[in-house]
């Protein structure tokens, strides 16, 4: 387990991601007039596309676990152990990165749930 998701970090994301191959085809919607629209966003606004964008790509990875599982500001995509699921975690990363036009370094952070997400989108916002 560990030297192998020691491995899988070592990659560059785009490798890491061809290397998930159980998602199948990977769609991302990127609407380029959305540039930084979440900079002006309130919060609750933004928490609540949090929760679509995450709830999607959750449905669209794993369907046999999200479908009908209603997603809020508290749920989290461990493993059914509670340990962390790195794979699923770039997944939800490139997900959030194509939403809201930031970049996610995995090798620094790995976002486990939709309050992380928050956290991370609200921090990227005070930088700007």
């Amino acid at each position: 387990g560990k030297m192998m998701q020691k491995m899988f970090m070592q990659m560059p994301r785009q490798v890491r991601l061809q290397q998930i191959t159980s998602v199948g085809a990977m769609r991302t919607f990127y609407y380029p007039d959305q540039h930084h629209h979440h900079l002006n966003q309130e919060p609750h606004v933004l928490a609540k596309r949090i929760i679509k964008v995450c709830g999607d790509r959750l449905r669209h990875i794993d369907p046999n676990r999200w479908d009908g599982v209603p997603v809020t500001f508290k749920t989290h995509w461990n493993d059914e152990n509670d340990a962390m699921d790195i794979k699923t975690c770039v997944l939800m990363h490139d997900a959030v990165e194509n939403e809201f036009n930031i970049e996610i370094d995995d090798r620094k952070h790995l976002l486990q749930s939709v309050q992380d997400v928050f956290h991370y989108v609200m921090s990227m916002h005070a930088a700007v």
